[in-house]
Parts: structure tokens; sequence; C-alpha cells
């Protein structure tokens, strides 16, 4: 039988809709991201808004409120020490990382959470590059990173971001062994949208798919090249 599903993976679901994606979160929009389906999404939304934590609108939808806000920064902060954690010191991939972060953050005292970050360095970013927020809820500015399908051809700079998106993609980083900070070159575009790439002394071909979850450092900061 599946394991009911924790409320504040409900407002980490609301979170990443409106805030990370830019999209209205809706109990069918919730319940397709956590695996349940909206009428008992909304249930739980109910339930939710009589603790403050979230309101549900007319025409705005499922919003966060400030106590909710909070709620879902500390739970986005767990997942992204644990990703991290089980990269750098268990050797998990980057979809595995993913998968282990969702079924241990819902079971992290803040402690342990303390802790991890503390043995981590408290780093800024996890291994996809995806911003960590701060004890306080303070996201680190992510204003300087740009896609790869941005960067003009002959162009050197370094990887800022692997945003996990599909298995396929973490696979294809696994392969190639590229990770966050790796400098790669713009060899050349295809009518496809796909890219040819350079990574180390490696010529690699990205899918118009891959490409589109990896983004570089903005040149202004001196990290890109020509």
């Amino acid at each position: 039988m599946k394991a009911p599903t924790p409320p504040r993976q409900i407002i980490k679901a609301v979170y990443h809709l409106r805030h990370e994606m830019g999209l209205k979160a809706t109990g069918r929009a919730v319940g397709k991201r956590v695996g349940i389906s909206g009428p008992s999404v909304m249930k739980m939304v109910t339930g939710l808004a009589k603790k403050g934590l979230l309101k549900n609108e007319k025409y705005k939808g499922i919003t966060l409120t400030p106590k909710g806000f909070l709620v879902a920064m500390r739970q986005v902060r767990c997942h992204r020490l644990w990703e991290t954690f089980l990269y750098h010191h268990m050797g998990f991939g980057l979809m595995a990382i993913h998968l282990e972060a969702e079924r241990l953050e819902y079971n992290t005292s803040e402690a342990l959470m303390t802790s991890m970050a503390h043995k981590l360095g408290h780093p800024l970013f996890d291994p996809h590059g995806d911003p960590i927020p701060s004890e306080t809820g303070v996201m680190p500015d992510v204003s300087e990173m740009i896609p790869l399908h941005q960067i003009p051809d002959g162009t050197t700079g370094m990887i800022a971001r692997l945003s996990y998106q599909t298995e396929q993609f973490s696979q294809f980083c696994d392969k190639h062994g590229m990770n966050i900070g790796d400098e790669i070159t713009v060899i050349s575009k295809e009518p496809t949208g796909g890219i040819n790439l350079k990574l180390g002394n490696e010529e690699i071909y990205a899918t118009k798919e891959t490409a589109s979850q990896i983004y570089l450092f903005n040149q202004d900061n001196g990290h890109i090249t020509q």
C-alpha cells in the first residue's frame, strides 16, 4: 500500500509550480506532481489553509502564505542538501540523488540538516546547479545563469546548472562525466536544435531536449570567453 502523502509535499509542490515554473497551482497540477488525485489534494489544501499555510482563491489557484513559504523553503533546502551529500559523499548519480532525496527529506530533523550543511561547507547550489535556500529561506542569486542554446558558437564557458528533468539527461551527464564547474565549448548548433559540444578533450552531441537542461554562467561576469 502506498504511503500517505506528507502535507509538506503538497506545500513544496505548490512552491515549485508557482515560483520555479511560473504556473498556476491547481488541485490537478499539484496532484500530478505528488502522485495523488486532484480531489485528494484539495482536501489536504483545506486542512493546510486552516493552519495558515495555504490559500485557495478562485482565479489565482492555490498559493502559499508567508508561513507556508517558509515551510516550502525548509523542504527545498533539505532536499537539495541531501542531493549534494548523496552526490559528493555517496557516489549517487544525478537521477538517483533526486529520488533518494525525495524519500529522505520528510524524515530529517533540524539537527541532522544543520550538521549536513556544515559538513558540506554550506553550499549555495546542489549538483544540478539549483539554488539551496539559507536557513532563513533566502535563495542565492541565479540571474547570472543563461541557457546553453543562447550561447554563441565558438564560445567556451563554465557550467552553472544541470537542470534535472529526465532520466535520459541524467544518463547523458553520467556517461560524459559532466558536472557543475566544468568548462564546455559550443562548437556549432544544428537546425534540429541540437548542439555539438566539446567537454574536456571529448566532442559530444546534445539533443535539443538535453541542451535545454544545461546552463552556463553569464558572459558579463567573466566566466564565458570567445
